[in-house]
This record gives C-alpha cells, structure tokens and sequence, in this order.
C-alpha cells in the first residue's frame, strides 16, 4: 500500500476504520468495477490502489457507506462522512433511499419555495402599515 501520493509525495496519512485499508482520510471506491482510491487531501486528485489490496477494502467500505445516517449524494457520487473523520466517496449508482429523493426531491423544493414567498408577501403586505400606525401614535 502506497503511504504517499504519487503526484505530490505528501503522506496521506491514516485512517482507525477501515482495517484492511489503513491510509488516506479520504477514500473512493467503486464497488461495480472493484476500484479503490486514496484521494490526497493537498493535490486532491485519486490514487488508484493496488488489486490485490481492493476487495476487502472495498466490502468494509460498502458496508459503512450503508450504515451512516448522513450522506450527500448526486445521480452517481455519494459522500459520507463518519464521526472518526474519515470520508467515503462511493461512486455508482445510487441507493434505493436516495433514488427516492431524487425522484421526489423537485417537489419538495417547489413547496418549501411557494411558503417562503408566501410569507415574503404576507410580510411585505402588513410590516409597513404597523410601521406607519406606530409613527403616526407617536405623533399625536
């Protein structure tokens, strides 16, 4: 296993989590392909790890992607980061939760977006009367 990048020499440093993989603070794998990747934290580009080293790794790694509570996701990237602070970038297609909130996720926003306007106008419709009544109280 490589200890530092291979385009920069910095270290990658190490990780308590994932035993069978114990470098790097932030780690891609692709679990459909078999790729495993470091990702240096001062270059940031992804170091692509030796094959004999991947599966393992790779295994522990799907199964604490799917264990964390809290992820960030696009149509094909996945990130989760876990409380030792190692980060996990999953790369593939989505899981089952998170096609759901993709699929109804637009709906979510237009509704979240129509009250905020809603209380926009309401507010822009009462603030300046009370302001007008108060300064006309002060006045008599």
């Amino acid at each position: 296993m490589y200890a530092t990048c291979l385009f920069c020499d910095t270290p990658f440093g190490g990780n308590d989590v994932l035993e069978s993989m114990p470098v790097g603070r932030r780690v891609a794998f692709d679990a459909d392909k078999g790729r495993l990747w470091v990702v240096c934290r001062s270059c940031e580009r992804w170091n692509l790890t030796p094959l004999d080293e991947r599966w393992e790794a790779i295994e522990d790694a799907e199964r604490m992607f799917r264990s964390t509570r809290v992820r960030v996701s696009t149509d094909n990237i996945g990130l989760a980061k876990l409380s030792e602070g190692l980060e996990l970038v999953r790369i593939g297609a989505p899981l089952r939760p998170e096609f759901a909130a993709w699929r109804y996720g637009d709906q979510f926003g237009r509704r979240r977006r129509r009250a905020i306007a809603a209380g926009a106008w309401a507010r822009s419709r009462w603030w300046p009367r009370r302001r007008w009544r108060c300064r006309r109280w002060r006045r008599r």
